[in-house]
């Protein structure tokens, strides 16, 4: 029995599948009900390990703890943990406003706590102490990407939305710097111009102008007005005369939309920034989170 328990452990409880419920996760919208899910089985993973062995009376092995036997594996399982890790903080708090500088944040205090576990496991009398410090060095890693995931993927509270018109989008590259290496590479901000819907006074409507109107994207007529599109159409006109050809008349509208707010340009994500073009409607929702940690989502 007590063998029989050692290897649901080994098995079923492993790096090896905790690896691969991490890759998964990593490929899982965060909205899903899968995400959800998966972000509770991983955390619920290394105390259910825990548990077994502790119930078997058998030592949880890990890299740390300086045993011999199968400590490549065990390196590299633990290298390739590590690796995974640093792509699901940034997957994981990608619903929040954070920069990189506060994903540094978040894995720097992992591996903080982590590594004073590590010096206290070494130093433990027993399997049971072991034990412990091996769960707690996981749960250093575990705990703060959970506990961001659970506040929006459990969040059943009703949101504040707020509907906007998208009058444009934008991008822009730059060169920077990319630290601590401090090597040039490219970046790009991505920008949605948004109008919020209850500026709208009157629903877009085409607006023949001049030429040199046309040209500027303004209509005379209106001080309020947003210019949504432009057209160049062209129609025939008979001569005046028989015998003479008609002609070709070019006529010049916009589509103009009469608003009393102006347009604001808003930087998002790239993958917020692939979902709408111009024209579409943006549903911006601010969610209170279930631990009090407020989040937005658009759609």
């Amino acid at each position: 029995m007590k063998h029989l328990i050692k290897t649901i452990g080994t098995v079923i409880f492993s790096a090896i599948t905790r690896l691969a419920l991490c890759i998964w996760l990593l490929f899982t919208d965060p909205g899903s009900v899968t995400f959800r899910y998966l972000l509770v089985i991983i955390f619920c993973i290394p105390l259910l390990r825990y548990f077994i062995h502790k119930t078997a009376g058998t030592s949880m092995q890990f890299f740390f703890n300086r045993k011999p036997r199968g400590e490549i594996t065990r390196f590299a399982l633990f290298a390739a943990m590590l690796v995974v890790y640093l792509f699901i903080v940034p997957h994981v708090f990608s619903v929040y406003s954070i920069s990189f500088s506060g994903y540094l944040l978040v894995i720097a205090s992992s591996v903080a706590v982590a590594y004073i576990l590590v010096k206290k496991t070494e130093r433990a009398p027993d399997d049971a102490r072991i034990n412990e410090h091996a769960l707690l060095m996981t749960m250093a890693f575990y705990t703060l990407p959970f506990l961001a995931g659970i506040n929006y993927a459990f969040d059943l509270s009703r949101p504040a939305t707020i509907k906007y018109l998208v009058t444009g989008t934008g991008k822009h590259s730059f060169e920077g710097y990319s630290e601590p290496e401090e090597r040039k590479s490219e970046i790009t901000s991505y920008y949605l111009h948004l109008l919020p819907a209850d500026s709208i006074i009157a629903p877009p409507q085409w607006v023949e102008v001049g030429e040199e109107h046309y040209k500027k994207d303004l209509n005379p007529g209106c001080t309020n007005c947003i210019v949504l599109d432009r057209e160049r159409r062209l129609s025939s006109v008979k001569a005046a005369s028989a015998g003479l050809p008609d002609s070709v008349e070019a006529t010049y509208h916009l589509l103009v939309l009469k608003t009393n707010a102006l347009v604001a340009r808003r930087e998002f994500e790239q993958g917020v920034y692939n979902r709408f073009t111009k024209g579409d409607y943006l549903y911006s929702e601010a969610h209170h989170g279930l631990l009090g940690f407020s989040w937005h989502s658009y759609r």
